[in-house]
């Protein structure tokens, strides 16, 4: 069964890091979500790339000992492997830093969409100009955040996710400037999938 699996999506908050390894042995998946990470080890998530050669989705959700020396050696060191990502999901990873973000958009010309959402030490995104395929992108309480550097809003941008505060204030700004229309989608919660569409 394994060597057909596809896609497989599993809530870890009560799996091990041995559990883990073994999901690896399904070197056909295309769609892999772990969510609420909390007991992953970070070495062992950073060499997925060996195992998981053909993924599309890649969604790690509360990875709280996945540290950004392991997300950042994912996409360095498995470049080519990660290079059909079309979506990726790092909610909650909270200490992923800007150099993964880098390391995405050189690793992910594929890349359409990316949920960093309460990824709190990411303090710059400009880098995710050369996502030229990018549509959708949460960045939602990334409380270190500026989006000054990576405005104006690319053109491959069809929606954003994100909070009220001082970065919607620019984006919106920005918009209404360079009379572009994009989605913008108000995230109620760190917590929750709560949010509502923005209204002009």
């Amino acid at each position: 069964m394994r060597s057909n699996l596809k896609g497989f999506s599993i809530d870890g908050a009560t799996l091990t890091d041995i559990c883990f390894q073994r999901i690896l042995l399904c070197d056909k998946l295309e769609h892999f979500g772990f969510h609420r990470a909390y007991n992953l080890n970070g070495k062992t998530f950073s060499i997925i790339w060996q195992y998981l050669k053909n993924l599309r989705t890649l969604k790690l959700t509360f990875g709280n000992q996945v540290g950004n020396q392991d997300t950042y050696a994912l996409f360095i060191n498995g470049k080519k492997e990660m290079s059909f990502l079309e979506i990726i999901d790092f909610t909650g990873c909270w200490k992923m830093k800007n150099e993964t973000i880098e390391a995405i958009s050189d690793s992910c010309p594929n890349l359409k969409k990316l949920i960093l959402k309460c990824c709190k030490n990411v303090t710059d995104i400009a880098c995710l100009k050369k996502c030229e395929n990018l549509e959708i992108l949460n960045i939602a309480f990334c409380l270190r955040l500026s989006v000054n550097s990576w405005l104006p809003v690319q053109p491959s941008i069809q929606t954003i996710f994100i909070e009220q505060g001082k970065n919607l204030d620019a984006i919106l700004k920005d918009l209404k400037n360079e009379k572009k229309h994009v989605n913008i989608r108000i995230c109620h919660s760190q917590y929750t999938k709560s949010f509502e569409k923005y209204l002009v």
